[in-house]
């Protein structure tokens, strides 16, 4: 998990287990000190909320997945109008999928770069 704070990497520290939720403490490599929650949808209050909340995880994964093949067929040279009438999009949704996934300052790139020209 990366750190909020600077987006470096981060190790579990120390984990807390309760009825409802774990707690982990966690401390990136500059020394960011954060906490993660983690709770299991089978302690959410009613069944109404699980299945909003398994949908919502889903939906994020699916939008992940979706944006990763956009960014990979950017780089690989597809322009933004191939792209955005491949997957449905607009060229202003696509072209806000690869800023943030290209975007060095984002600690949510993972990395992946643009290809110089």
């Amino acid at each position: 998990m990366r750190c909020p704070t600077c987006g470096a990497w981060s190790e579990v520290k120390e984990t807390r287990l309760n009825e409802a939720s774990t707690r982990r403490r966690r401390a990136c490599a500059n020394n960011h000190r954060f906490n993660t929650y983690e709770v299991l949808p089978s302690m959410l209050a009613s069944t109404r909320d699980r299945q909003s909340a398994t949908r919502k995880v889903k939906a994020a994964v699916e939008r992940f997945k979706r944006n990763t093949l956009i960014v990979k067929a950017l780089l690989s040279g597809s322009t933004v109008t191939e792209v955005a009438k491949v997957h449905g999009l607009t060229e202003a949704r696509i072209r806000q999928v690869r800023q943030t996934f290209t975007d060095p300052t984002n600690p949510d790139t993972n990395g992946i770069k643009e290809n110089p020209q």
